[in-house]
Formats: structure tokens, C-alpha cells, sequence
């Protein structure tokens, strides 16, 4: 073989190599994708969804704009609860909820789906969850919201754990998460 179809036969095969590394690269499942998520400025942690297990419950209720209410979301043997202030909406709405056990990034979290999607409270309306669904001897509970533009659960904040219960805010409709 000429030194010329060497040359030539070596830089296709690098070619061929840089083609198949940059492709693998770009997949979901790039050996170079992190495991644990990165610490976000502001204090916000982005985590990655992939659901193993789904127990799904469904609850509704319409809530009075005057009056404001309560849904009950049964779960198992578990009720939380979220609740509407009186003249938090602007209109007697359908308030709708999913919930499911879910594993995010190998932890198990209670996911909570509020519809109707994009609402927004004039003043934050709470959701009481019941920490022994999770962990009974857990000392506080931490809230996510699932961000649809970055792709990843959100860190929200934390609160103790009073009665057995941790209490949220929430200001608006989004798809929140709950672990220890």
C-alpha cells in the first residue's frame, strides 16, 4: 500500500471515529450525561424525572371563589389535604388532582398534578401531606415543581414536620413532588 492511500485510509477511519464518539455524545444515554444533578445558583437543585413505580389517585372538586375550600386526595390509608383561601380565585373553579409514588433520581417521592394548568392564586393556597406515606420518622418534608422549560424538578423549599404533617404553599398550578 502507497504512503497517499496510508494517509488516506487512517484519516477516514479517525473521521469514522469522531463521527461515532460526537454521536454518542448526544444520546440520552451518553456515558458523559452526570448522575447527580448540579447545584443551581439561588439555591434551586434541578433533578431528573424517571418514574419506576405509579400508584395514581384522582380528585376533584369544584371551589367557590367566595367561599374558597378543601379537596381530600385519598391515598392508601393516607389523606392530604389541599386547600383554597376564600377569594383566592377569581372564579368558582374545578380543581382537579393526580397523584402518584414515583422514584426520582432513586428517591421515593409523592408527585402531585394540579389542574387546571397554569392557574394562579391571588393568595397561595396549602397542601397538608402526611410524612408516614413517605418516612414516619422523617423531621421535614421538601418540595419540588417540575419545570417544564429546563426538563427537571426544582427545588421549592422545605418545612417541618408538625403532627406528622408538612405544610406548602402554592402560589400556582404547576406538577409538584414531595420527599424526606
Amino acid at each position: 500500500m502507497n504512503k497517499t492511500l496510508r494517509k488516506l485510509t487512517l484519516l477516514s477511519g479517525l473521521a469514522l471515529l469522531a463521527t461515532v464518539f460526537i454521536i454518542s455524545g448526544c444520546s440520552d444515554n451518553s456515558p458523559l450525561r452526570p448522575v447527580q444533578p448540579q447545584i443551581v445558583p439561588s439555591s434551586l437543585i434541578a433533578i431528573n424525572s424517571s418514574p419506576i413505580s405509579v400508584t395514581l389517585t384522582s380528585d376533584s372538586s369544584l371551589i367557590s371563589k367566595d367561599l374558597g375550600g378543601a379537596i381530600e386526595i385519598a391515598r392508601d390509608s393516607y389523606a392530604h389535604v389541599f386547600e383554597v383561601q376564600a377569594g383566592a380565585l377569581a372564579a368558582d373553579t374545578e380543581i382537579t388532582v393526580k397523584s402518584s409514588k414515583e422514584t426520582i433520581y432513586g428517591k421515593s417521592m409523592i408527585v402531585f398534578e394540579f389542574g387546571p394548568d397554569g392557574l394562579v392564586f391571588s393568595k397561595a393556597a396549602s397542601l397538608q401531606f402526611q410524612m408516614a406515606e413517605l418516612n414516619a420518622r422523617a423531621v421535614s418534608g421538601k418540595l419540588y415543581y417540575y419545570d417544564p422549560r429546563l426538563k427537571s424538578w426544582v427545588y421549592q423549599g422545605s418545612s417541618a414536620v408538625n403532627s406528622g404533617v408538612v405544610s406548602f404553599g402554592i402560589s400556582h398550578f404547576s406538577k409538584y413532588a414531595i420527599s424526606d
